[in-house]
């Protein structure tokens, strides 16, 4: 039987929105963009954008398409800002039904941050499964060498028996 797949991410500058479609691209998977109600584009954006990450505020989302019950593994991907999520992530992740559920956490950084996003989504997941982390640098300047390990990720992740041969 094969396994349904569900990718949510949020994306403002594209570089989450190339790993989340690839990583759906290629494992057959159903993808969900969140969609935050407010506005995060130019300098005030940017701004209020970081104020509310580093505050771990929750963003006002459109509802989502899909139900993650009805999938089997789940992949969350954020970009980082002031070294957390974004809040639409926050929002997103926050009082799902994650008990039973296998989930995979990805982020795209510039630079620094990654681990204390990923512990956080770990966090906001829990009880869920957490078959990867993953954190993709400066994609937008190393395109090839992030999906490399993008694909290295998901065939470790999918599957794991593969790897070890």
């Amino acid at each position: 039987m094969k396994m349904k797949i569900l990718v949510v991410y949020y994306s403002l500058t594209g570089n989450t929105r190339l790993i989340a479609e690839t990583a759906a691209r290629k494992l057959g998977a159903e993808i969900e963009e969140l969609r935050d109600r407010k506005s995060r584009i130019g300098i005030r954006g940017f701004v209020t954008g970081g104020l509310d990450s580093l505050r771990k505020k929750r963003a006002e989302l459109a509802p989502p398409r899909y139900d993650i019950r009805d999938y089997d593994l789940v992949l969350v991907g954020t970009p980082v800002w002031a070294w957390n999520m974004a809040p639409a992530v926050r929002a997103y992740l926050t009082g799902r039904p994650w008990e039973g559920k296998s989930v995979a956490l990805f982020c795209t950084t510039g630079g620094t941050g990654q681990q204390k996003t990923l512990d956080g989504m770990a966090a906001l997941v829990s009880p869920a499964r957490i078959l990867g982390r993953e954190a993709f640098c400066r994609v937008e300047r190393n395109p090839a060498e992030n999906l490399a390990r993008l694909n290295k990720w998901l065939a470790a992740m999918v599957n794991p028996d593969e790897e070890k041969k």
